[in-house]
């Protein structure tokens, strides 16, 4: 049983860096897909979209450091950070940057249901 868990722990985890992939190269088909599969087996909304975040907090900070460093990033997520620069601006990265922020909190304050206005979000890209 435990064995199982752990399978379906390290699929979860492949999905969920193929889904920052799928951000990072702005392939919003491929991310809505990898989104809806972790919804529907039931990942919470709020944890995919820490992982985001994490992801475009990572773009931002390699987007002004010249190395893994100075960004104070892992080299292998810098050098996977700084690649998806060339499908975003800076402009780009802030305006999802203050999106993802404004669908979390409308999400906590009842405004929004999270996963559809996430979902709403990754489909903007």
């Amino acid at each position: 049983l435990s064995l199982v868990g752990s399978e379906m722990c390290i699929r979860d985890r492949k999905r969920d860096f193929r889904m920052t992939d799928a951000l990072g190269s702005r392939d919003k088909k491929r991310l809505w897909v990898l989104y809806r599969e972790a919804i529907d087996q039931g990942k919470e909304p709020e944890e995919i979209h820490g992982l985001l975040f994490w992801q475009i907090k990572n773009m931002i900070i390699a987007a002004e450091s010249k190395d893994a460093s100075e960004a104070g990033l892992n080299p292998f997520v810098f050098r996977k950070a700084k690649e998806s620069l060339k499908y975003y601006s800076k402009e780009d990265l802030c305006a999802v940057s203050s999106r993802m922020i404004t669908v979390y909190h409308e999400a906590r304050q009842g405004k929004i249901d999270f996963v559809l206005g996430l979902e709403k979000l990754l489909l903007t890209l």
